[in-house]
């Protein structure tokens, strides 16, 4: 259609309208195009729409509507998009989301609770730990000179204590003390070097920094470069 047009129409045998075409250019479709006896329409091709399908819902959040689902069950699932771009599916009764292959082997379960279970690269399936299976604080500290941070992540700032001793104060802090850390320094001009990298009795190892010290051989020493990372519970 190419220029303005009235309102048309295509009804239903028994009066009611089935596809409605405004003076805008919308189409609306009513919520079946099929008699009352029939429980589907078969399409004998695709749907397909040059720029894309636009789909409207009628809450800010997406959640109400853009794109609804439903089985022959009617359990219901609606996709829909934010203002803010983020994308929602929500899925009546509780339901979970599967990522399955074409053979109907689960290969990624979201549940409902928010609990993730996944393929392992080994190849085993079970749950998935994101809180405890990331790192949460590391640095790549250059002592050399006036300390500085290289790179960081959950390290709002560090401090010289001397000669190789460097603390991490973390940007948000941990749930107790009994974290771990791992600790190396890159350093030296031979592979005989005897250079390593330590927490002492006396370095800071508290919920919020974490301190540590690089030496060669048996002195104190500024390292090109120090790594700490710390696995454990946030607070």
């Amino acid at each position: 259609m190419t220029s303005a047009i009235s309102v048309k129409k295509i009804k239903h045998l028994n009066g009611t309208n089935a596809l409605t075409v405004n003076t805008a250019g919308v189409i609306t479709l009513d919520q079946k195009l099929v008699s009352a006896s029939t429980d589907s329409s078969t399409f004998a091709g695709k749907i397909m729409a040059n720029a894309g399908i636009t789909a409207y819902g009628s809450q800010a959040k997406g959640e109400a509507a853009p794109l609804m689902l439903v089985d022959n069950l009617n359990q219901r699932v609606s996709i829909g998009m934010s203002n803010a771009g983020h994308t929602n599916i929500s899925n009546y009764n509780n339901g979970d989301v599967y990522f399955m292959t074409d053979s109907g082997n689960v290969n990624l379960r979201l549940y409902h609770t928010g609990l993730l279970h996944g393929t392992s690269e080994g190849g085993s399936y079970g749950r998935v730990n994101f809180t405890q299976g990331s790192i949460k604080s590391w640095s790549s500290v250059n002592q050399t000179g006036t300390q500085a941070i290289e790179d960081s992540y959950n390290v709002s700032s560090i401090s010289d204590g001397g000669t190789g001793i460097t603390t991490n104060s973390f940007t948000n802090n941990m749930n107790n003390a009994n974290y771990s850390v791992t600790l190396a320094q890159q350093d030296g001009g031979a592979y005989n070097d005897a250079a390593s990298t330590h927490t002492d009795n006396a370095d800071p190892y508290s919920t919020s920094q974490i301190g540590y010290y690089c030496h060669f051989a048996t002195a104190p020493n500024d390292a090109n470069t120090a790594w700490c990372q710390v696995a454990g519970d946030l607070a």
